[in-house]
């Protein structure tokens, strides 16, 4: 016989842990730091002056207060690896943005563009 069902247990609670250190490999080629630029200009980031490097071995984010700028602007550094997938490209600009990563949003960000492969 299961349990007694107490008051607040018809709720759904769903936890996502993950490891960092576990990745999805993605075997296409594309250009990502091309992807993320474009991915930037598709945003517009107002207030937030960003620089893409390549890195090495993970996508890095950093940012700070601008304290040349005016109060509220950022500086943002994105280093994209040769790993990287789209969607870990288009998640890190979007939170970058400021931005919440809404469905719709990420999915017309991610939309087929063949300059990208090669």
């Amino acid at each position: 016989m299961p349990p007694p069902r107490r008051p607040g247990d018809d709720l759904d609670h769903v936890y996502e842990v993950q490891d960092l250190r576990v990745r999805r490999w993605v075997r296409t080629r594309f250009d990502r730091m091309r992807f993320a630029r474009r991915v930037l200009d598709d945003l517009r980031p107002p207030f937030v002056d960003v620089m893409l490097y390549e890195s090495r071995d993970q996508l890095r984010v950093e940012r700070g207060r601008a304290w040349r700028a005016p109060p509220g602007f950022l500086w943002a550094s994105v280093g994209v690896p040769s790993g990287a997938t789209r969607e870990e490209i288009v998640l890190a600009l979007v939170d970058v943005a400021g931005l919440d990563p809404d469905p719709v949003l990420v999915a017309w960000l991610l939309r087929p563009d063949e300059v990208f492969d090669t």
